[in-house]
């Protein structure tokens, strides 16, 4: 029996707490100021890292960020990290100078996509995606000391941050290759408790995401892993 989809309410975010009570995480990603985008997925996952920041308060350890562009994301783990009174060293690497080359991988596309966001097409003709301006991202963080930002490929600047152990990693990167050494590297270095958030996990446009993740656990026990509908995952140790 084919299951009739009512267009008209299916995405009204006006439906859901977090916006109608205009709690704090709503206001944090609304007052992001660099914000050049919105969409309903975007707001889930923005949220939802608040929500994973505050389940970590108790646990000891560092914060880390692989991937930030302009630091929307940074801003929501930051905002919320002095909410709950946590001012540790959150470290953050980006290349800031676009996405990585891609491995097979990120090229076995499923044969249900659709490339609707232009995605496939911009990487096919060599555009050069998510590069963001050190200096914008660094302004944007400003309101956060303890907010570090390490410019480079990933995973050339992890061994600078090699004696810490961690209670929260935030990884979006989109391919595989820096997806799988970002969790090679932190998970060993998680504090049991702690949590790692995987942005790209289950985008179709981002094949690689879904593989690197599944590659680790099928040889990395978590003790919690969870799919986010509208994509992203998270898994706790």
């Amino acid at each position: 029996m084919a299951i009739l989809v009512d267009k008209t309410t299916i995405a009204h975010w006006e439906r859901f707490e977090p916006v109608q009570d205009r709690g704090e995480d709503w206001q944090t990603y609304l007052e992001f100021p660099g914000r050049t985008k919105d969409s309903l997925s975007k707001r889930m996952r923005c949220l939802s890292l608040a929500q994973l920041v505050r389940n970590v308060a108790a646990i000891k350890g560092s914060f880390a960020e692989c991937g930030c562009l302009l630091g929307d994301s940074t801003y929501m783990i930051a905002r919320t990290m002095t909410r709950i009174g946590r001012s540790d060293p959150m470290h953050v690497f980006d290349s800031f100078e676009g996405l990585s080359p891609r491995s097979p991988e990120d090229r076995k596309l499923s044969p249900n996509h659709i490339d609707r966001m232009g995605v496939q097409a911009m990487l096919e003709s060599g555009v050069t995606m998510f590069r963001a301006e050190f200096e914008s991202t660094k302004r944007n963080l400003s309101p956060f000391p303890f907010v570090h930002l390490y410019p480079g490929w990933i995973p050339s600047r992890f061994p600078e941050v090699a004696s810490e152990t961690f209670a929260f990693v935030h990884i979006d990167v989109d391919l595989y290759e820096p997806i799988l050494k970002s969790l090679e590297f932190f998970y060993p270095r998680l504090a049991p408790g702690g949590v790692i958030q995987i942005d790209d996990y289950n985008f179709m446009d981002w094949p690689g995401a879904k593989t690197a993740v599944d590659q680790f656990l099928a040889t990395n026990k978590a003790s919690f892993f969870f799919q986010l509908p509208l994509g992203g995952a998270f898994l706790i140790k």
